[in-house]
């Protein structure tokens, strides 16, 4: 583990107990900013900032965001879908028979010190029962296996009472950090959803909790390296009926960079050099017939400024040495070309730096400028000066860093870059750095998921880009024609969106039953890697996961494909996926083949046909299924159905015939006849009967040859 921020002990609680009072008084979906306080960070919720945001003309759009959850109760071992894992323990910490089970009917599990196993509706919590007061059960931790090494924000999941805030405390802590207890006073809340109670003795449940999260803060770490958190109960409470609730840990991703490769190429190198990755790079003149040696182009000579040559000076740069012109003083040095052979394909964001060697200012870059012009080869050459990038440090040269694009290559692929001093009677000198190529993650495409609080196009780290508006956006142009923050608002015809109760952030809600019709929705998605995707898509319930209150309190959604006609989905159509707030009962609704960069579309409406109490669309989901076909298969070969034999009818007799041939793809022949089966060894010779025939009666084709009739 390279590093580990965890959260000071000593916070403020005066700031977090204000600004919680705001967001109450002011009943608003409140969004997640960072404040910095006493030398340390906290989540908390400024609702007046996320108000402007959406009243401004400034579009609204929520960043999709990557995090994986580990459930408290999960002791199975298992990796999740993208290959992360989680234990649980010390196991003799934790009572094995959960909440429910007839053998704890006349256990006092709330006097035992140990911690109790309780599912509710999809999640499984582990709960210390009135710990101030009969239990103390003792200090449990979770271990986190991690398949993709980066930066991770790590976030506590909680409960606490929702009558008494703060009388359900916990304790958690990041590693080894001192553990600091958490309650709804310093943790955010969920803005909606259901509310489960606490289990009590004689397997019955009463009170009602609420979902919390907080942040524990951030850890970096590799593929393979452990995340430890570690929680407790909060001793001390006067009230014997309250609990510590622990609902699990989330993973929010802030950086990928376990896959992540750098390149970085010194200016100094003008043969070819090959790095520990297998990298290569040179710099050169461009016209290499014009300045065929060293001596032509280059100059040891310290700020000579008058023979077009470029100067080296080692140790000033980031990468080793630095080349520098001096245009002011008449100098005109050749067109360089920096040369980058990447052993790795893939696509990488391309850096460049230019030095400086005034103060780190703004307005004093404007007035001793050094601007160096960059291109990419085949493109024109584009000035870039000190304030067009990054301050990265002094090494020598103040380091100012230009991000110029991205490049995508296969493996071994060369690409060039062009370098020269800027000729525009700016330049007091121009000065090349080196350049830094840095590769992006690269992912094997497993699923993505896509947030219905997106309103503009999104990319994720897949590559793929969605969002979700209104199908007809010349009837609905603006945001607030079709979409309100005013939670439970049921008869304004408009979407409500709703921060936090999804699988995957926010929930868009209409209320059918009270009058209300919202305009159809598009879910827009373009996918960056070809192939085909099964498509689900999940809709919101808050009532019991129970099938007949399901049809009791009906919340239905209608979806289609772009192009169809819509069908009316319900939550018993779909699978029960847990209660991140509201109840995510997700639908299997077909399959897709797409090509790189297809976009289609699907649509979600509210059901207008008097049963929906409300109609909740909490996002969709798309499983990679595989690249699909890539050539053309023939079409499977339908063995010709023989017309029906008929013969004259036996004197005496009811006429029979064989009405129906098929053959199978095995070779099994199915005779369909009525009357008599007969069967001969040759078509002239006799024909009997068939013992116990029945139509239809099949016949082994491999055989010997028969004749059949029936009569």
């Amino acid at each position: 583990m390279k590093a580990l921020r965890g959260h000071n002990a000593e916070v403020s609680l005066e700031l977090l107990s204000v600004v919680e009072t705001v967001c109450q008084n002011r009943d608003l979906t409140c969004s997640l900013l960072m404040i910095k306080k006493t030398g340390c960070f906290m989540k908390t919720s400024l609702p007046w900032i996320y108000l402007s945001l959406f009243l401004s003309a400034t579009s609204l759009g929520y960043a999709q965001e990557i995090s994986f959850f580990f459930s408290a109760g999960d002791f199975s071992g298992e990796p999740d879908r993208f290959g992360n894992t989680h234990t649980v323990g010390p196991g003799e910490a934790i009572e094995p028979r959960p909440f429910g089970n007839e053998a704890l009917d006349d256990v006092f599990f709330d006097e035992d010190n140990l911690w109790l196993i309780y599912v509710h509706e999809g999640n499984t919590f582990l709960v210390s029962h009135a710990p101030g007061d009969f239990e103390d059960s003792p200090e449990v931790y979770m271990d986190i296996t991690v398949a993709i090494g980066g930066t991770y924000e790590v976030i506590l999941d909680h409960l606490d009472n929702r009558s008494e805030p703060g009388s359900g405390p916990i304790q958690a802590a990041l590693g080894d950090n001192d553990l600091v207890e958490y309650s709804e006073l310093n943790s955010t809340p969920a803005t909606g959803g259901t509310a489960p109670g606490y289990p009590s003795i004689g397997n019955v449940t009463s009170g009602n909790m609420w979902w919390q999260t907080v942040s524990l803060g951030e850890v970096e770490v590799e593929a393979g390296e452990v995340i430890r958190v570690r929680v407790d109960d909060v001793a001390g409470f006067a009230e014997d009926f309250v609990t510590s609730t622990w609902n699990g840990v989330t993973l929010r991703v802030i950086e990928l960079s376990g896959s992540i490769l750098e390149v970085q190429v010194s200016p100094g190198a003008f043969d070819w050099v090959t790095d520990v990755s297998g990298n290569q790079f040179r710099t050169g003149p461009v016209d290499t017939a014009a300045f065929p040696t060293q001596a032509d182009w280059l100059t040891v000579n310290a700020n000579s400024s008058s023979d077009n040559f470029w100067n080296i000076r080692e140790g000033l740069g980031s990468y080793g040495p630095i080349l520098e012109s001096f245009p002011n003083a008449g100098e005109d040095a050749p067109p360089l070309q920096t040369s980058v052979i990447l052993a790795n394909g893939g696509t990488y964001d391309v850096f460049f730096s230019l030095g400086d060697v005034g103060a780190v200012d703004a307005e004093e870059n404007l007035v001793n400028q050094t601007p160096l012009n960059f291109a990419f080869e085949g493109s024109d050459f584009t000035r870039w000066h000190a304030n067009d990038g990054e301050f990265k440090g002094t090494p020598g040269y103040n380091d100012y860093e230009m991000a110029v694009g991205e490049i995508t290559v296969a493996d071994g692929e060369q690409v060039n870059f062009l370098i020269d001093d800027v000729q525009d009677g700016t330049a007091s000198r121009s000065v090349y750095l080196g350049m830094r190529l840095v590769a992006r993650p690269s992912l094997q495409i497993s699923e993505f998921q896509v947030s219905p609080g997106v309103f503009e196009s999104t990319t994720d780290l897949f590559g793929n880009t969605f969002h979700t508006g209104p199908a007809d956006a010349a009837s609905f142009p603006a945001q607030e024609d079709w979409l309100t923050v005013n939670a439970n608002s049921s008869s304004d015809n408009l979407w409500n969106i709703r921060e936090g109760l999804g699988s995957y952030g926010p929930i868009i809600e209409s209320f059918p039953a009270a009058g209300e019709d919202a305009p159809t929705l598009q879910t827009s998605v373009t996918f960056a890697t070809p192939g085909v995707y099964d498509v689900f898509f999940s809709l919101g319930d808050i009532g019991a996961v129970d099938a007949e209150e399901n049809l009791v309190n009906q919340t239905p959604l209608n979806f289609a494909f772009d192009g169809e006609g819509f069908t009316r989905w319900h939550a018993n159509d779909g699978t029960f996926n847990g209660t991140p707030g509201y109840n995510d009962y997700e639908m299997s609704v077909g399959q897709v083949r797409v090509a790189t960069d297809e976009t289609l579309r699907f649509l979600i409406d509210d059901v207008q046909d008097g049963t929906a109490a409300r109609s909740v669309y909490l996002g969709m989901r798309f499983v990679y299924v595989g690249p699909g076909m890539t050539e053309p298969v023939d079409p499977p070969v339908v063995p010709p159905v023989l017309p029906p034999i008929v013969l004259p009818p036996v004197p005496g007799q009811q006429p029979g015939s064989i009405s129906g041939i098929d053959r199978a793809a095995d070779g099994i022949i199915s005779i369909e006849f009525t009357g008599v089966l007969q069967s001969s060894d040759s078509l002239g010779g006799e024909y009997q009967p068939v013992a116990n025939a029945t139509s239809p009666f099949t016949v082994d084709a491999s055989g010997d040859a028969k004749f059949y009739i029936a009569r």
